[in-house]
């Protein structure tokens, strides 16, 4: 097995959350990391200080990329992976976000896993990320497959085909021993990548700012050499759960309804309608898709009387067809001073 000394921990952080960065170090320390780095969007220098003096009370190298406002997971993961990768005894990084909290043996489970299977990149199993759970339960990815034309989780082909497995109770997924799984993406937590696989698909794109940039990146890695493996016996936890997680208990409409008409609903729609447009080309069901998707969340807006919603829906609608990416500047982050200068429409 790879040193795990030789990994490693790459990280981002905003204002002050050392209630979640300050466990998640101990974790990563005392199953043997000795090197992370905490990018900083819009982080004091008080904070700073306190997670420099904490690193050195547990004796790990901890370096602080950043900027001096929030500049979005997306250039945090990708800042501090170049970062990683410029020490040149660093052989893997493993991405956690600053509330994940590995469990276990669980970087050593993942950092065996690797070494063997010769993949792209292996994954944890994050506890608070349902879909991965049932991959795990099930011993395949079918669930995580998109179709071409699919928009924003909208696709009229498998609403039917859920229909028909409810009324003939059809399709039921079994329990399954297999605890290495080919998966097609994966969240950022978890994710650990040798110094091959970045050389080859580089990081995340900086452009989409935040929201499904992660996933952005792990298709790349995905489709890479070995491709990319859930290690179903890898368990990361979360400290907090994310509004975006606890919001997938509604329907899709109802979520982006009852959104705040900000930046999370503006960044996440627009992203994931850019992805879904480039993933397989124009095509008929992208359009009834696109169609579907606009007048169920447009509807669901404006029966509960959320113009703004409705509004931003349409924005980010249009900016993913187009490609528009960037930070916009009616969208800045939250976290740290936004100055006009860092704030641009692409």
């Amino acid at each position: 097995m790879a040193s795990i000394e030789a990994i490693s921990v790459v990280t981002v952080t905003y204002s002050d959350r050392l209630s979640t960065l300050l466990p998640m170090l101990t974790a990563v320390h005392a199953q043997g990391v000795r090197h992370a780095i905490v990018y900083c969007n819009g982080v004091t220098e008080e904070v700073r200080s306190r997670v420099i003096q904490f690193a050195q009370q547990l004796d790990i190298d901890v370096e602080l990329p950043g900027a001096d406002y929030n500049a979005g997971s997306a250039v945090g993961y990708s800042q501090g992976l170049a970062c990683a990768f410029s020490r040149a005894n660093t052989d893997s990084a493993l991405l956690l976000d600053d509330d994940n909290i590995p469990e276990g043996d669980c970087i050593s489970t993942l950092a065996v896993a690797l070494e063997q299977s010769k993949a792209a990149a292996v994954c944890a199993l994050r506890k608070d990320r349902p879909y991965l759970v049932a991959v795990a339960n099930a011993g395949n990815a079918d669930a995580m497959i998109l179709r071409p034309g699919q928009v924003f989780s909208f696709d009229v082909r498998m609403t039917m085909s859920r229909t028909v497995r409810k009324i003939f109770r059809v399709g039921s997924a079994r329990p399954s021993a297999e605890k290495i799984i080919a998966i097609p993406r994966a969240p950022y937590g978890g994710l650990l990548i040798p110094r091959h696989s970045y050389e080859r698909v580089g990081g995340p794109n900086a452009s989409m700012v935040l929201y499904a940039d992660d996933l952005e990146f792990s298709e790349r890695l995905a489709a890479a050499p070995g491709g990319l493996l859930l290690v179903a016996d890898a368990f990361v936890d979360d400290a907090e759960e994310s509004w975006n997680m606890n919001a997938k208990r509604q329907s899709a409409a109802a979520r982006l309804a009852n959104a705040s008409p900000d930046f999370r609903l503006f960044y996440s729609v627009r992203n994931a309608v850019y992805l879904d447009f480039r993933r397989g080309g124009f095509s008929l069901w992208l359009l009834i898709n696109s169609l579907f998707f606009l007048a169920t969340a447009l509807s669901a807006s404006l029966m509960r009387g959320r113009l703004k919603n409705a509004a931003v829906l349409i924005f980010a609608f249009i900016d993913g067809v187009r490609g528009h990416l960037g930070m916009h500047v009616r969208y800045p982050l939250p976290g740290g001073r936004t100055a006009s200068a860092h704030v641009s429409v692409a």
